[in-house]
């Protein structure tokens, strides 16, 4: 299998027929040096420099950003920097000067430069392991070498796993500390941040970025062009997205759209419940967990109706019948990969049973005194130093916010409430401490539940800011000497807590694994049929090829793909280009990035999304899915309003001058 799999990496990193449209590239599938149109732009005489490109482009958290002059001038979404604004500056900021522009405290930039191959290092000593878990362990032991490493060098890196496990590579960054805000419009906060179209959102941001010795950053960079983009037109993206599952099975999403999810909305719709007598009696501790309980609920609600609405499932099953009958097409294929399917599908079928248990779980935490007590004994049982700083500094942080909010009584009938959600899991599923402690193990009567619940929060300190600030410093034996019946609770449920955890560990791992031979199969598949295989978002730097289009959401209604504003110029009306649309692939939540044309010149800002998004993390969907971006004529239509952005964009245009 592994020689099948060396063929099919070797397609995926040379330069396979990739198409515009679904895919998070890496620069080397892109063909090696260029983009070459017959792959990516259909006309044979143009070739985007995607080095130039690539040596532009920086991060940004979990944007991207693209250096757009000789002087450090970084373009980027306003949206990405908003965590660095003060008040002041989110109004609106605009300077000619570099000792007039604004530092933004916090912000780290960091430049992608070299990259290293080290699957076979790393495999050499992974192949030594007996087991899966010893595997990770040894994987994780491997990756702080290389970053310790990286760190006595001084330099920055960052370990990628690609196809959950089957290559590695070893990313270098230069970071920039010294970063500093030049322009950001008045409006540039979205009207509305959902998938909504037309849009006329001024998203960008100009910064200038600093070299330690106080230089403005001369560094790679890529032209602006304000000449604007045309319908159809061909347009990359190179982007940093968080993650994806795009590789997730029919089952795999019929069990979390069809079942999980729907649990989940049926459990919180009676949450909610509760939640509007309780905010009769006590709204002021109730208002945030409505709030946050409803905006999860619409969320699913949402994509639950995109899931019925769209193809995502009916395409699955088709390229997954695909895959089906061209293994039963060759006994020999059978043999090779018939195994690693069906264990992926053992684990699977486990790893539901965990989340339909764990999701009722989860839910105990919103009972905060319970949830405190089990976070204050794990607090106590930590061993390193580090780490139980930071955990008091979160915990610290929670029991302010407690002491704002809390009200006991609500706590207790949340907690009543919730174990009454547990109790309804099959007896399989069910933790014999957590029964045994709550009287449930003969089924859930609401008294005796209640009746002991009553106990607990009249006896325990932990209602008492000065008692829960004290059990902060207190040590194991303390907790476990403890007659305090919530510390007795989080004692009780330690044994179970760690088996837990172990056993969500170990299947974790057993599947990163199995999914590791599914793709194997996946890969061999596509490189049968010519087909290059992307591997899923994970942070890296990938690029998205798309073309300028709109699109049709129903009958009778057509989306094209420009916005434009109107506005008055010396008494006359005229109009501007604002916003675009493409069919460039991007995740659920967009982050801002950059967008080029086929010369490498940045054309816009992708910064939203538009139509069928929901589901993006899962699906692409081909006619119904778009990214918004500004348009570069509307930047610069911005800039021309003020002379600071008149001196912008005479930086910006060089040539003209």
């Amino acid at each position: 299998m592994r020689i099948l799999l060396a063929v099919a990496l070797l397609c995926g990193f040379s330069g396979c027929n990739v198409q515009a449209g679904e895919g998070f590239w890496l620069p080397g599938q892109l063909s090696g040096d260029n983009v070459r149109s017959q792959a990516q732009f259909e006309q044979p005489n143009n070739i985007v420099a995607l080095n130039s490109i690539r040596h532009s482009v920086v991060k940004l958290g979990q944007c991207s950003a693209v250096f757009v002059s000789a002087d450090g001038l970084l373009l980027t979404s306003a949206r990405c920097i908003t965590p660095y604004l003060t008040a002041e500056l989110a109004n609106g900021f605009a300077v000619a000067q570099a000792q007039h522009e604004a530092r933004l405290a916090g912000l780290t930039i960091y430049q992608p430069t070299e990259q290293q191959d080290v699957t076979v290092a790393i495999n050499r000593q992974l192949n030594e392991t007996t087991n899966d878990l010893a595997r990770s362990e040894r994987l994780s032991e491997l990756e702080q070498e290389l970053l310790n490493r990286c760190q006595q060098q001084g330099r920055l890196c960052r370990l990628n796993k690609l196809h959950y496990g089957l290559q590695f590579a070893l990313q270098y960054y230069q970071p920039f500390s010294d970063v500093r805000l030049v322009y950001l419009p008045p409006q540039h906060v979205p009207q509305q941040d959902d998938n909504h179209w037309p849009r006329y959102d001024a998203d960008f941001a100009l910064l200038r970025v600093y070299q330690p010795d106080g230089q403005a950053a001369a560094l790679p960079y890529s032209r602006m062009t304000f000449d604007g983009v045309t319908e159809q037109q061909k347009v990359l993206v190179p982007d940093f997205v968080p993650q994806s599952q795009r590789y997730s099975s029919v089952e795999e999403l019929q069990f979390l759209f069809e079942q999980l999810y729907p649990q989940a909305q049926a459990q919180s719709k009676r949450t909610m419940a509760v939640l509007d007598e309780l905010n009769k009696l006590q709204p002021d501790a109730t208002l945030a967990l409505q709030t946050e309980l409803a905006s999860q609920h619409r969320h699913r609600q949402a994509m639950l109706q995109e899931y019925q609405q769209g193809q995502m499932i009916a395409r699955r099953q088709q390229k997954q019948q695909q895959i089906r009958d061209w293994i039963n097409a060759s006994p020999v294929r059978q043999q090779l990969y018939g195994a690693a399917i069906e264990r992926f599908r053992q684990l699977q079928l486990q790893h539901q049973q965990l989340m339909l248990r764990d999701q009722v779980l989860e839910n105990l935490y919103y009972a905060r005194l319970p949830a405190l007590a089990l976070q204050l004994y794990q607090h106590a049982l930590a061993a390193d130093k580090q780490s139980r700083a930071k955990h008091r500094n979160k915990l610290q942080q929670q029991m302010t916010q407690l002491d704002a909010s809390f009200d006991a009584r609500v706590d207790q009938t949340l907690a009543l409430h919730f174990l009454e959600l547990y109790s309804e899991l099959p007896q399989t599923l069910r933790l014999p401490a957590l029964d045994q402690y709550f009287a449930l193990s003969d089924g859930f009567n609401r008294e005796i539940v209640r009746h002991k619940l009553s106990a607990i929060y009249r006896l325990t300190g932990l209602t008492r800011s000065t008692s829960r600030l004290a059990w902060l410093d207190a040590d194991s034996k303390a907790f476990a000497d403890s007659d305090d019946p919530l510390i007795n609770f989080a004692v009780a449920m330690q044994d179970t807590t760690q088996q837990l955890a172990g056993q969500r560990q170990q299947l974790a791992v057993q599947l990163e694994q199995a999914r590791a031979a599914l793709m194997e199969v996946i890969m061999a598949y596509n490189d049968a049929n010519s087909k290059p295989t992307y591997a899923e978002a994970n942070g890296d730097l990938r690029f998205s090829v798309g073309e300028i289009s709109g699109y049709q959401p129903q009958d009778a209604v057509l989306y094209l793909p420009f916005s434009r504003l109107q506005h008055s110029v010396d008494g006359k009306n005229d109009s501007v280009h604002a916003n675009f649309l493409s069919s460039v692939d991007s995740c659920g939540e967009v982050t801002g990035a950059p967008t080029f044309n086929r010369q490498g010149q940045v054309v816009g800002l992708m910064y939203a999304g538009a139509g069928q998004r929901l589901l993006a993390n899962w699906h692409y969907e081909a006619e119904l899915s778009r990214a918004v971006h500004v348009d570069n004529r509307f930047i610069r239509w911005h800039l021309q309003q003020s002379d600071a952005g008149r001196s912008l964009l005479k930086e910006l245009q060089p040539d003209k001058n």
